[in-house]
């Protein structure tokens, strides 16, 4: 098959995987993306001068749905956690993901896929 090779990369976060388990995600590989799919939507900055909140959360949302093509994570808006400490089920989040549902990606997997695109851009 005539293409790039390497075209997603996985990456497997076993500090977040319960005994037994694999947590990873799979996404396009930011090296072989064009500069637009790679692009955060813009985000107007505040009176103050710092980017709306909402917006570059929404940004990189959306960001996160069109580079993630699979895996096996739980959605993190769901804590899992009850009143009195104890774990609680959370469920895992479906692909392809959208804006809405990449809200509930980990911050560890958004650090992971970010980190990867800005060595993308700016190789060292």
């Amino acid at each position: 098959m005539a293409g790039y090779a390497n075209r997603v990369i996985t990456t497997h976060f076993p500090e977040l995987a319960e005994d037994g388990e694999d947590i990873f995600v799979v996404f396009r590989n930011p090296k072989t993306q064009t500069m637009s799919k790679l692009e955060a939507d813009a985000v107007a900055l505040g009176p103050d001068g710092a980017p709306d909140r909402a917006q570059a959360t929404a940004a990189v949302n959306a960001l996160m749905a069109r580079l993630i093509i699979g895996g096996r994570l739980y959605d993190a808006r769901v804590d899992g956690i009850d009143e009195a400490g104890n774990p609680l089920d959370q469920p895992l989040l479906t692909f392809p993901l959208t804006p809405e549902s990449a809200a509930g990606l980990p911050l560890e997997v958004i650090s992971a896929i970010t980190d990867n695109v800005k060595s993308a851009q700016n190789p060292q």
